[in-house]
């Protein structure tokens, strides 16, 4: 004898449990992705001001070094640098503009900015 009340499709059960696990795993993996590339895009931005801060160093040489880390360790980003060279100190600062892992992601993912400063070498 069936009971009427446990009936049910599994299918519509599969569909309403696996949805919001790919919403989580698509968030949480890009949360990791976030914080991944906030903290290689620090890096890079404290080598790239102590790379400045060496003398007979140009800027296009900085900018070089820059582009092929960016593209190294994080992909095809659009970025922009700035360098400021202070009376002893070089500043540098970096802001990526923001590539999720999902289309709709990439409306609320921000805009990253980082800076770092170096003292100036003068021998």
């Amino acid at each position: 004898m069936f009971r009427f009340s446990d009936r049910g499709s599994a299918v519509a059960e599969f569909v309403l449990v696996l949805l919001p696990l790919i919403g989580l795993a698509t968030a949480t993996n890009t949360v990791a992705h976030f914080a991944f590339t906030k903290s290689m895009l620090r890096q890079i931005t404290y080598e790239a001001a102590a790379h400045a801060s060496e003398p007979d160093v140009t800027r296009e040489e900085v900018e070089a070094v820059v582009s092929k880390k960016i593209v190294s360790q994080l992909g095809e980003y659009n970025y922009q640098l700035d360098l400021v060279a202070g009376n002893r100190t070089v500043s540098s600062a970096i802001t990526l503009e923001p590539k999720a892992l999902n289309p709709v992601l990439a409306l609320v993912s921000p805009t990253l900015e980082v800076s770092a400063h170096a003292i100036a070498f003068s021998y």
